[in-house]
């Protein structure tokens, strides 16, 4: 919660109390999850397997991106486009 002073054009933060994570962090790894478990269903890639994580960071950032979205939306999607070989197998995720 956040305690906010507004004046014209002027907004002064005068308490913030709370989980300062809730919402962030948190809410980015369970949709990020969520997202690794869908992929994996439905390719039977495991992302994770990935010793360089780059399809991770793409899918992370993604992830990010759809939640920022949301602060003036009201749906969001999760759009990422890759390339993964991941044990001599490629596959395409949009």
């Amino acid at each position: 919660m956040s305690v906010v002073e507004i004046d014209g054009s002027k907004l002064t933060v005068k308490a913030i109390s709370g989980n300062l994570h809730l919402g962030g962090q948190d809410f980015d790894k369970n949709i990020l999850n969520y997202v690794i478990e869908k992929f994996k269903a439905d390719t039977g890639v495991d992302l994770t397997a990935d010793t360089k994580k780059k399809a991770l960071k793409r899918v992370r950032a993604s992830v990010v991106r759809a939640k920022e979205s949301l602060s003036f939306r009201e749906d969001a999607s999760v759009h990422v486009m890759i390339l993964s070989q991941i044990k001599n197998k490629i596959s395409k995720f949009q």
